[in-house]
C-alpha cells in the first residue's frame, strides 16, 4: 500500500478545535466555518450530516437540503464508504475521495478540527495532484518494468562485485529463476562457481577498460545444454555512483546446433526498452476564496475558472460562466479586457493596476482595478491568463459624489449670486441633514435633505415631535439633546443609524450645537448630519474581508509573511509561526535582522528589488538552514500596494516541496538510468502515440535515420519512414484496439540498386493511467544478415535433402543388413535388408532394444559391442549364433565400428551383418541375401561414413528446421 505524501503541517488540531468548538457544542455551523476557505462540515456519531460550509456546497454542487442527514455520503467514492467512520479515531489525517460538482472524484485529506461527544467537525484539503504525482511515478515504474520484460532477449544489470542488480523476465526464464530469486543476489550464489568466475572476470575487464565486450558466445549447462551470445556494456549509475555492466544476450542454441553441423554462425540479439511518460504539472496561484475577483482564461478568451467573488460581481454563478467565452459573461467589456490579455501573451509579463468599468447582469456599473497575470505550464508554455480584480466601486462612487457635490456647490453659489437668496438655497440644497429643534424635541425647521433622508416631505417633518416620527428611538436622540442643553457644549462625531418609514436604515455622522439667546439660555438645538452609509458599509466590508482573509491565511499550508521594504514583519499566518517556532507576538513588528542576523540581508535586498520592479519573484529549491531542518522550499515574493497603487511591501509565500523534490529527483535518476540502458540496446525502439507521432526513440533507432533522438520526438512517423499503403499504421490500430501485443513480425524493404533490407519487429500496446491503449511500443531488429544466411541455409538444406535422398536410396539398396544403435542398445536406424532380416518394417525397428529381437543376452555379441565402444577399434568378420524372437537361430557375420558426432562425442555403433553360409539352412532362405559382389564390407561402411549417413532422417529434419 503506497504511503501517500502528507500535508500534516498545515492542520493543527488543537488550534482548529479552539476556533470550531462552538460548532461542536451547538451542532450548527458558526460563521467562521462558513467563511472557511477549505471544505468543512460537521457530522454526528451515526455519520448524519449536521452542517456544511459554503466551500463544501460549491465543491459538491448541492444545497443544504440535499446534503443534510445521509445525503452527503452519496458524494463518497464507493471504495471509501467503509473508511469515513474512522474519523472518530483519526489523530492526524485520513484520505478519502469526494465527488465534485462536475462528477469528478478528488482525493481529500480530512482532519478533525473539533470533536465533541455527539459530533465531530471535519476540514478537508484537496491533495489529488500530490497523490496523482505519486501514482504516476508508480505507474511509470510499472511501465518501465513492463517494457523491460517485453524484450525478447535476456537483459541484466550487474555491479562490480558480481551482484545481479536487475534482470528481465526473459533472463529469469532463461536461467530458470524468478525476479525475486534473481535480483539482488550474487552470481556466485546463483550459478556454478566456474561460470560465475568467468562472468566476473569479463565484467572486471569491461569496467577497467571502459569499452564494451561484444559478441561473447558461451555454452551453459544449467537446464540442459544451452548456447547464448551476449554483449557487455559499461555505464555509470550516476556521476559519483558506481560503474555497472549492462548484459544483453540471446539464446542461440538452435543457431549453435546449425553452426556445429554446417560450420556457420547466425547472429541474433534482442533488446530491452523503457519508456517514461511525460508529466505535466499545473499549480493554482491564488486560493479560490481570496476576497477578490479571480478569472482563469485560456489564450482564446474562454473562461476556464471563476471564483465566487468574480461570479457575484458579474451577477451570476461560477457554473454559469465557466467554460464559456468571456463575451457571454461580459458582452460589452470582453473585447476591451482581451486587449490586455493580448499584451500579456505578447510580452509574457503581467499587466497590473488597470482601471476598468464593467456592467453586471443586474445593470449595475462596477469599477475594478485589474491585474492580468500570465500562467505557465511545466514546459514553460504560456497557456492561461489569470485576471485578478479588486472592486473599487465604492471608492469611485465616493470620488464621483465628491466631484458631483463640488459641481453642485459651484452651481449653488452661482445661483445664490444670481437670485440673491443664498441662505435658503444653501439650506435646501446642501447634501447634509440640518434640523432646528426646540428643547422639547420638536422640529422647528429642517432642510429638504433631512426630510427626504427618512422618506418624508418638509410638511410631514417640520412642526412634529421626533417621538411621533421615530418612536422609541427618539428617546435616544433626545438624551443627547439634554446633554447639550445641560452642558451648553456641542456634541461631535456621533455615529448613529437612522431608519425611515420605509424601513431603510442609513448611517449618519451628527454634530449637535446649542442655540443660545441673548441671555445665554439654550432655546433649541441645531442638528447637522452627514450621510456616511457608504463609508460605514465599506468599513464593515473591509473588516469582514480582513477577518476572512486571516482565516484563509491561517489555514493555508504555505508559510505567509507580509514585510515592508526595510525587512520589518507586518503580518504572518499561523503556518509561518509554526515553521519558525515563534509566536505571532515575537515576529510581528520586528526586523528580520533582529531575528536572523546577516542572513536577512539577502532577503531584504530581494524584497527591495521586487518592490522596485513591481513584479513577483519565484524561487525554487530554497534552503533555510537557520530553521534547523533540511526542508526544500519554493517561495513566491509578490509586491503589495498602498491606496495610491504604489508598491510598499512584499508578501512572501513559502511552500514546503521537500517530498515533491525527492520524487522528482528519484524519477530523474530512474529516467537517466533507463535512458542509458535504452541507448545501449542494439535493437531499434520506437514509442508512438495514437496519431502515429513519435514520443521517444533510442539511440540505435535515431542512428538508423541519421538524426538525433531529440530531433525525432514529436515527428510523424510518415516523415521519416514512408508507409504508402498504410500497412504498419493499420497494424498499430489493430494492436491498440485488441490490446494485445504481436511478436516476431517480419517485413522486407526492396531498395533500388541495393540488397533488400529485412526487419523483424515486435509491437506492444502502450497504456495510459486509465488503462486505455493510447499508443504502440515497437522493437525492431535488422535481420538482413540473418535472412541472407537463412536463404543460403535453405539452399544448402535443399541440396542436403537431395543428397539425403540419394543416400537413402543407396542405404536401402545395399545387399547387406545395416543398423545404427546407441550406447543403450536401442536401434536408431536400419536399412531395408535389416528390416527383412528381423521380419519387421524399418519404422517399427526404430527405438527398439535389440534385446527384444535377439533373446540371448549372454551371447558374446554384446561383449564385442562394449569392446568397440570402449576402445574405438573396429571389429570385422565376427561370427555369432543369434537366437531370434521369432524362433529362428541364425549364424551371422558382422562388422562393428564406433561412430561419433562432429564434436567427437560417441553416439553408438554401426553394425553391418549378413547371415553366414553355414546358417542358410537354419533359417528362412529368403531372409539371407547374397554376399555383396565386388565390394568388401569395409568399403561399404567407408562409403556410408564418407556420405555422412550417420546423421539419419531425424537429424537432417532438425537441420532443415
Amino acid at each position: 500500500d503506497p504511503v501517500r505524501p502528507g500535508a500534516e503541517h498545515f492542520l493543527h488540531q488543537q488550534d482548529e478545535a479552539a476556533v470550531l468548538r462552538p460548532a461542536a457544542s451547538q451542532h450548527v455551523s458558526p460563521h467562521p466555518l462558513d467563511s472557511e476557505a477549505l471544505i468543512c462540515w460537521q457530522v454526528d456519531a451515526a455519520g448524519e450530516g449536521l452542517s456544511f460550509n459554503s466551500a463544501y456546497r460549491r465543491y459538491s454542487g448541492r444545497d443544504d437540503r440535499a446534503l443534510l442527514g445521509a445525503g452527503w455520503r452519496a458524494a463518497l467514492h464507493e471504495a471509501d464508504t467503509d473508511a469515513w467512520p474512522q474519523v472518530w479515531s483519526v489523530t492526524t489525517t485520513l484520505d478519502i475521495r469526494l465527488c465534485r460538482a462536475d462528477g469528478a472524484y478528488r482525493w481529500m485529506r480530512v482532519s478533525v478540527v473539533a470533536q465533541a461527544a455527539k459530533s465531530v467537525t471535519l476540514c478537508a484539503l484537496d491533495v489529488t495532484d500530490l497523490i496523482d504525482a505519486y501514482e504516476q511515478a508508480v505507474q511509470e515504474l510499472a511501465l518501465q518494468r513492463h517494457i523491460f520484460d517485453q524484450i525478447p532477449a535476456f537483459v541484466a544489470v550487474k555491479d562490480a562485485d558480481n551482484n545481479l542488480v536487475r534482470s528481465n523476465r526473459c533472463a529469469n526464464m532463461y536461467f530458470g529463476g524468478s525476479q525475486a530469486s534473481m535480483e539482488g543476489h550474487n552470481c556466485y550464489d546463483l550459478f556454478p562457481a566456474d561460470v560465475a568466475r568467468v562472468w566476473h572476470d569479463q565484467d572486471r575487464t569491461v569496467i577497467a577498460s571502459g569499452e564494451p565486450l561484444l559478441g561473447v558466445v558461451e555454452e551453459l549447462e544449467l537446464h540442459g545444454r544451452q548456447w547464448h551470445r551476449m554483449d557487455k556494456v559499461p555505464f555509470k549509475q550516476s556521476a559519483d555512483g558506481p560503474t555497472l555492466v549492462l548484459v544483453v544476450g540471446i539464446e542461440i542454441s538452435d543457431v549453435r546446433q546449425l553452426e556445429l553441423r554446417l560450420r556457420e554462425q547466425i547472429e541474433d540479439s534482442e533488446a530491452l526498452v523503457r519508456v517514461l511518460r511525460q508529466r505535466e504539472y499545473e499549480q493554482n496561484l491564488i486560493l479560490d476564496n481570496i476576497p477578490v475577483a479571480i478569472l482563469y482564461k485560456d489564450t482564446d478568451n474562454r473562461i476556464l475558472r471563476a471564483n465566487r467573488f468574480a461570479a457575484e460581481l458579474i451577477g451570476t454563478t461560477p457554473a454559469d460562466i465557466e467554460g464559456r467565452h468571456a463575451k457571454m459573461a461580459l458582452p460589452s467589456e470582453a473585447a476591451a479586457l482581451y486587449l490586455h490579455d493580448l499584451d500579456v501573451l505578447r510580452s509574457r509579463q503581467p499587466q497590473t493596476n488597470i482601471i476598468e468599468a464593467i456592467t453586471t447582469r443586474r445593470g449595475e456599473q462596477r469599477w475594478l482595478r485589474l491585474h492580468h497575470l500570465p500562467c505557465f505550464d511545466a514546459t514553460g508554455a504560456l497557456t492561461r491568463i489569470m485576471v485578478v480584480g479588486e472592486d473599487i466601486t465604492v471608492a469611485r462612487h465616493i470620488e464621483a459624489q465628491l466631484q458631483e457635490r463640488a459641481v453642485q456647490a459651484e452651481i449653488l453659489l452661482a445661483e445664490l449670486e444670481k437670485r440673491g437668496y443664498e441662505q435658503q438655497v444653501i439650506f435646501d440644497h446642501i447634501p447634509a441633514r440640518i434640523i432646528y429643534k426646540d428643547t422639547n424635541n420638536r422640529v422647528i425647521r429642517a432642510n429638504r435633505f433631512a426630510a427626504e433622508l427618512i422618506g418624508l416631505t418638509l410638511d410631514q417633518f417640520e412642526g412634529h415631535n421626533l417621538s411621533d416620527i421615530f418612536g422609541e428611538v427618539a428617546e435616544k436622540y433626545y438624551a443627547d439633546d439634554l446633554e447639550v442643553i445641560r452642558t451648553r457644549r456641542p456634541l461631535s462625531n456621533i455615529l448613529e443609524p437612522l431608519t425611515g418609514r420605509g424601513g431603510e436604515t442609513r448611517w449618519v455622522r451628527t454634530e449637535k450645537v446649542p442655540l443660545l439667546n441673548n441671555d445665554g439660555e439654550v432655546t433649541g438645538i441645531i442638528v447637522l448630519s452627514v450621510d456616511v452609509t457608504a463609508d460605514k458599509l465599506a468599513e464593515d466590508e473591509l473588516h469582514r474581508q480582513r477577518t476572512e482573509l486571516q482565516l484563509i491565511l491561517d489555514h493555508s499550508p504555505a508559510a505567509i509573511a507580509f514585510r515592508d521594504g526595510e525587512g520589518k514583519v507586518l503580518r504572518v499566518n499561523r503556518t509561518c509561526c509554526l515553521r519558525m517556532n515563534m509566536t505571532e507576538q515575537q515576529l510581528v513588528g520586528r526586523n528580520l535582522r533582529e531575528l536572523f542576523g546577516e542572513a536577512a540581508d539577502e532577503w531584504i535586498a530581494e524584497a527591495r528589488e521586487v518592490i522596485r520592479s513591481d513584479k513577483p519573484l519565484r524561487r525554487s529549491d530554497v534552503l533555510y538552514p537557520h530553521l534547523g531542518n533540511n526542508s526544500v522550499w519554493q517561495t513566491d515574493t509578490v509586491p503589495f500596494h498602498d491606496e495610491q497603487g504604489r508598491a510598499v511591501g512584499v508578501v512572501v509565500m513559502a511552500h514546503d516541496v521537500t517530498e515533491q523534490k525527492l520524487i522528482e529527483d528519484e524519477l530523474r535518476r530512474q529516467k537517466e538510468e533507463s535512458s542509458k540502458i535504452l541507448d545501449n540496446i542494439p535493437s531499434m525502439i520506437f514509442v508512438k502515440d495514437g496519431e502515429n507521432v513519435l514520443l521517444r526513440v533510442n539511440r540505435t533507432a535515431a542512428e538508423q535515420f541519421g538524426r538525433s533522438a531529440d530531433d525525432l520526438v514529436g515527428v510523424s512517423v510518415d516523415e521519416v519512414f514512408p508507409d504508402p499503403d498504410g500497412r504498419f499504421w493499420q497494424e498499430d490500430l489493430n494492436i491498440m484496439r485488441s490490446r494485445r501485443p504481436r511478436h516476431g513480425l517480419k517485413c522486407e524493404f526492396v531498395r533500388e540498386g541495393k540488397p533488400s533490407l529485412w526487419w523483424r519487429y515486435h509491437k506492444v500496446p502502450y497504456f495510459d493511467r486509465g488503462g486505455q491503449a493510447v499508443g504502440v511500443i515497437a522493437i525492431v531488429d535488422d535481420i538482413s544478415a540473418d535472412m541472407a544466411a537463412q536463404h543460403a541455409l535453405e539452399e544448402a538444406l535443399a541440396q542436403a535433402r537431395r543428397h539425403e535422398h540419394e543416400l537413402r536410396t543407396l542405404f536401402d539398396s545395399l545387399p547387406i543388413s545395416v543398423i545404427f544403435k546407441d550406447t543403450n542398445n536401442r536401434i536408431l536406424r536400419a536399412n531395408r535388408f535389416a528390416a527383412e532380416f528381423f521380419r519387421e518394417s524399418a519404422d517399427n525397428l526404430i527405438g527398439r532394444d535389440i534385446g527384444e529381437l535377439v533373446l540371448a543376452a549372454e551371447l558374446g555379441y554384446r561383449d564385442t559391442d562394449r569392446e568397440v565402444l570402449e576402445s574405438g577399434i573396429p571389429k570385422f568378420d565376427n561370427l555369432h549364433l543369434l537366437p531370434l524372437a521369432d524362433g529362428r537361430r541364425v549364424v551371422v557375420r558382422s562388422h562393428k565400428m564406433r561412430y561419433q558426432d562432429a564434436d567427437g562425442k560417441v553416439l553408438g555403433l554401426l553394425i553391418a551383418f549378413q547371415p553366414s553360409e553355414s546358417s542358410a539352412g537354419q533359417g528362412d532362405a529368403a531372409s539371407c541375401p547374397a554376399r555383396i559382389s565386388g565390394h568388401g564390407t569395409g568399403d561399404v561402411v567407408g562409403h556410408l561414413l564418407d556420405d555422412k549417413l550417420l546423421l539419419g532422417d531425424d537429424r537432417l529434419d532438425q537441420v532443415a528446421d
